[in-house]
C-alpha cells in the first residue's frame, strides 16, 4: 500500500515538471523571438537577393518553437544569393527566466 502512494506521488511530481517545463516554454517563446530579432538587428545583418538588393529582417520572420522541455529555438532565414543564411538560437526556459546560447549561422547550399 506504502509502495503506491510514493508511485503516484512520484508520478504525480513527473507530470507536474512536464506541465511547468512545456508551459514555461511556451510562454517565452515571444520573448526569444524578441531576443533573436534584437540580436541580428544589432549586428546590423543584412540579406542580398540575387538581384544584388539587400534584405533587413524583419521581426515577423523570426519564428520560436518549443523543442523540448524547458528548451526554445528561435530562428530566422535570410537570402544569400540562391542560398539562405539561418540564424538559429537556442533557450533554456525557467519559471523564472531563461538563458540563451550562442546564435549559430547556417549557410545553405
Amino acid at each position: 500500500m506504502r509502495s503506491r502512494h510514493i508511485a503516484l506521488a512520484c508520478l504525480a511530481l513527473v507530470l507536474a515538471l512536464t506541465g511547468v517545463g512545456y508551459g514555461s516554454a511556451w510562454l517565452a517563446r515571444e520573448r526569444c523571438a524578441d531576443v533573436l530579432f534584437a540580436e541580428i538587428s544589432a549586428r546590423n545583418v543584412r540579406g542580398i537577393t540575387m538581384g544584388g538588393e539587400h534584405v533587413s529582417p524583419t521581426r515577423d520572420a523570426v519564428h520560436a518553437e518549443v523543442t523540448g522541455l524547458f528548451e526554445v529555438t528561435a530562428s530566422t532565414a535570410l537570402p544569400r544569393d540562391l542560398h539562405a543564411v539561418v540564424y538559429t538560437k537556442r533557450f533554456r526556459v525557467w519559471p523564472f527566466g531563461f538563458r540563451a546560447q550562442q546564435t549559430k549561422e547556417d549557410y545553405t547550399v
